[in-house]
């Protein structure tokens, strides 16, 4: 009877500890795939990308929120790179050229090291047309996004960025941010007169206000789980 029940005993843990292993094995499965390793982004959203959008963050001011909802907007859920058979990949021009804002081409600027032409619709006069014109190309994700900060800083984005700009991390407010990214719209960055709105969709369905108010140090003790990458 002793034995029996020990034999018992022993199935019912073996069976709890598959169960648990299972539970586990399905968490770090969804943590991997679920975005930016469980914090809500898209999954073409790297660590590259993070520490550049911190990085100019904490050096000009310009909120992180603003620069992913542009990637988001700009070159996310194309069909290129990883997950691009599910369309979760980059646009083309974001994965070839790293062009993660769909910059065009103007000779002579920083950080671009030549040009691509390629098809794109724009919004002109009431209609959408289909045009071929000159994108930027870059050596990485990280110029691409140096790059944005510099063009902000020039007219005719300057004026309408710089008083919302987050300047005191910990405080700067949804409200700003959302302003912020108008600033962008109204320079004319874009033809497309709903840009504005799905920049502030993207910032509220992934929640990127959140980054506005932590640096890269405190954002990466949240990381839990990046190839290549040690969370020292």
């Amino acid at each position: 009877m002793i034995l029996a029940l020990m034999g018992a005993g022993i199935m019912f843990a073996l069976l709890l500890l598959s169960v648990l292993l299972g539970f586990l094995g399905r968490t770090d499965s969804n943590i991997r795939q679920s975005g930016y390793f469980g914090h809500g982004l898209p999954p073409f959203v790297t660590v590259e990308m993070m520490v550049a959008f911190f990085e100019v963050q904490e050096d000009t001011g310009i909120p992180v929120s603003t620069g992913i909802a542009q990637l988001i907007a700009e070159a996310g859920y194309g069909n290129y790179g990883e997950r691009g058979d599910i369309r979760q990949g980059l646009s083309r021009l974001a994965y070839d050229y790293h062009n993660l804002f769909g910059v065009k081409f103007f000779d002579g600027t920083p950080y671009v090291r030549g040009a691509v032409d390629l098809t794109t619709w724009e919004y002109i006069d009431g209609e959408d047309i289909t045009i071929v014109d000159a994108f930027a190309i870059y050596d990485s994700a990280r110029d691409a996004i140096l790059h944005r900060a510099h063009m902000l800083f020039l007219p005719p984005y300057v004026d309408n960025i710089t008083p919302y700009l987050n300047l005191e991390i910990g405080t700067y407010t949804i409200e700003q941010a959302n302003r912020f990214a108008n600033g962008i719209w109204v320079s004319g960055w874009a033809t497309d007169p709903d840009y504005v709105e799905k920049l502030i969709h993207h910032m509220e369905h992934y929640n990127l206000y959140r980054f506005n108010n932590m640096t890269w140090d405190e954002f990466r003790e949240l990381l839990r789980y990046e190839d290549g990458y040690e969370n020292e």
